[in-house]
């Protein structure tokens, strides 16, 4: 698998649970910049 096709899954999976982007990322100890690179497939 690619990073893009995890970090669309990652996504979908936050949205089915109805979390926002900022609370999942503070959830994991993360700024939500760096968090929405990994959604969004970017390599850090």
């Amino acid at each position: 698998m690619d990073n893009l096709t995890i970090g669309r899954n990652i996504a979908k999976f936050r949205k089915l649970k109805d979390i926002k982007a900022f609370d999942m990322a503070e959830r994991l100890g993360l700024k939500e910049a760096t968090y929405t690179k990994y959604e969004r497939g970017k390599p850090q």
